[in-house]
């Protein structure tokens, strides 16, 4: 079907006609080009947003002081909090290379798994059949567990 526009259009168009405000009637332009999108919400815990949570549960104490003072005092807030984080991180680390098992406090345990290799030709029985192997080299893996404090915060205990 061919339709002419009711607004005295020159052209035809196939379809319905329908006409959307750009805003609402009652809002003036200046109010419509301030609204910000919504942003959607966040799919994932950053790193980012695990400081922001951080910097709020431990807030600066700034009474008395000038702008700048609590200003430079809360930088360095924020600074300490990161320079803990990253340090607890480190060590965490530098003993999983040292002894080849961490525990990140009572939420995760990381190993170092190391798998020989194995020579080709090696044979095997493995379910009653003799298998040759195509050889392997040697792996290190890292294996990590959640533990009971994961498991309880989860809901899964």
């Amino acid at each position: 079907a061919v339709w002419i526009c009711s607004w005295s259009c020159s052209s035809a168009f196939a379809g319905t006609l329908t006409h959307r405000p750009a805003r609402s009637p009652g809002v003036s332009l200046a109010a419509a080009k301030k609204a910000a999108p919504k942003k959607a919400a966040p799919t994932k815990l950053t790193k980012t947003a695990i400081y922001a949570k951080l910097y709020e549960q431990f807030p600066a104490n700034v009474e008395g002081m000038t702008k700048t003072g609590a200003k430079a005092a809360e930088t360095a807030r924020k600074k300490l909090i990161v320079s803990v984080v990253e340090s607890y991180l480190d060590i965490a680390a530098s003993g999983l290379k040292d002894f080849g098992e961490a525990k990140i406090g009572d939420l995760v345990s990381v190993r170092v798994v190391k798998k020989p290799a194995v020579k080709k030709g090696t044979k095997m029985t493995v379910a009653g059949r003799d298998l040759v192997s195509a050889g392997k080299p040697a792996m290190t893996k890292l294996s990590a567990r959640a533990l009971a404090g994961a498991k309880k915060i989860a809901g899964l205990d």
